[in-house]
């Protein structure tokens, strides 16, 4: 008997939970929503061009057409580019090992520091 007078009560602080929460999520919601409407809606602003390089001295046109062949060559090797990009996250023995590293060297610092005199 106790348990389900217990559950009960718990089932309707919940609900009092999420009726008082409810209008603070509501609120987020609309300013969310009207910041992304205004975004739309303003002017769109105009992107600049990078500055020409001025390390190679060679003609603007000839360093884009050297680009656009690297461009072309690299296109079979989409493979190649995937192998370089990160997988996952960092293991956590990994975060370990390195706080463990910095720490030690942290040490060391401190008492070669007292040991000069």
């Amino acid at each position: 008997m106790a348990k389900s007078l217990r559950s009960k009560r718990e089932k309707r602080l919940r609900t009092l939970r999420r009726e008082i929460s409810q209008p603070f999520y509501d609120k987020k919601e609309a300013a969310k929503l009207a910041a992304q409407a205004a975004a739309l809606e303003a002017p769109k602003v105009p992107v600049r061009a990078p500055p020409p390089s001025q390390d190679s001295g060679s003609p603007p046109a000839a360093s884009s057409a050297v680009a656009m062949d690297v461009e072309m060559a690299d296109e079979g090797n989409n493979r190649s580019k995937s192998l370089l990009k990160p997988i996952g996250s960092i293991s956590k023995k990994k975060v370990q090992l390195h706080l463990k590293i910095k720490k030690d060297k942290r040490k060391a610092r401190k008492k070669g520091r007292f040991s000069k005199k």
